[in-house]
């Protein structure tokens, strides 16, 4: 058991941030991520399960932990970055937090540049009850957001998605998410809003290259695992939808589509040229195709015509 709001048995960022309680994950020194969360300690049965209520951070563990495992640091809810129009964020290394990376905070938000940046070990905290836990790499959430550069970034070890378009209310507008690396993520795009009106206009989502999705330490220990995928697109109801994905490279994925708006996406989604690389056991859309059934996919779905897929076996 550890008392998270003595600050003299902690080094850091002691009790910064919304809900120090809130962890998300804890991680040893050489970057091992224990993120089982249980929702009480009498739920705790494997080795580095972990509780927490609004004080206490409780492990299991056949020994003292930082014994076990030496020096150890816990994440809590805490937003790293946050951003706003006319801002250029660069050659940062965003790391460990439950919450999320580089957000936004204000209801409009123009020309954004993000890039060489690491973001990394991001989420894990739980939003709400019933222990439904979040945390994403960029989140552009609610409102009019216009002319946003994503480049030359390499996304990490994150729960959720790596970078998102969603909520309520406003527009996406000319944004360009292009030579970027994701590795071990659950997801690294990912589109939703039950807005009737506004929507996504002009993303550009091209030359990046995606390694083990839905693979990492975030898929492991969530409960809802078909969202895990390359693309995620899912309660889609504004007007416009104008999205292109277009010569990614994509190794070993468990999925490549996580979709719900299947006529939207069918319909209004550009997805060609691309270079998939995955085993026999990769799915392509849903849980229905896997790669070994492409044809079937590209039939059905009008996607991937000139894209190249390349079946992984053991060597």
């Amino acid at each position: 058991k550890l008392d998270l709001l003595d600050n003299s048995i902690l080094s850091g960022f002691g009790t910064l941030g919304v809900e120090p309680y809130n962890v998300g994950f804890i991680r040893t020194q050489e970057g091992k991520i224990f993120g089982t969360r249980k929702a009480t300690k009498e739920e705790l049965v494997d080795e580095m399960d972990f509780a927490c209520d609004e004080r206490y951070l409780y492990v299991k563990c056949t020994d003292n932990p930082s014994v076990k495992y030496g020096q150890l640091k816990t994440v809590t809810r805490n937003d790293l970055v946050v951003v706003y129009s006319n801002t250029i964020i660069a050659d940062l290394d965003i790391k460990d937090t439950g919450a999320h990376g580089i957000v936004k905070k204000d209801s409009e938000v123009k020309n954004v540049y993000i890039h060489d940046c690491i973001i990394q070990n991001i989420g894990g905290s739980v939003l709400k009850d019933d222990l439904v836990r979040y945390g994403n790499g960029i989140e552009f959430y609610s409102g009019n957001i216009e002319n946003i550069l994503i480049q030359n970034n390499i996304f990490r070890n994150i729960y959720d998605v790596s970078f998102t378009c969603q909520g309520n209310t406003g527009y996406w507008k000319n944004i360009d998410v292009s030579n970027n690396i994701f590795i071990l993520t659950t997801q690294n795009c990912e589109f939703w809003t039950s807005a009737r009106t506004g929507g996504i206009e002009n993303f550009s989502y091209h030359d990046n290259i995606s390694i083990n999705t839905g693979k990492g330490w975030g898929y492991e220990v969530r409960s809802d695992k078909l969202v895990a995928s390359d693309f995620l697109m899912y309660d889609y109801n504004a007007q416009k939808l104008d999205i292109s994905l277009e010569n990614n490279k994509i190794f070993n994925s468990r999925r490549l589509n996580s979709i719900s708006s299947v006529q939207r996406f069918t319909n209004d989604v550009k997805s060609d040229y691309n270079y998939i690389y995955g085993d026999e056991d990769m799915f392509l859309f849903g849980s229905e195709l896997t790669i070994q059934q492409k044809d079937e996919f590209i039939a059905k779905y009008n996607k991937e015509k000139n894209s190249q897929f390349i079946l992984l076996d053991e060597d």
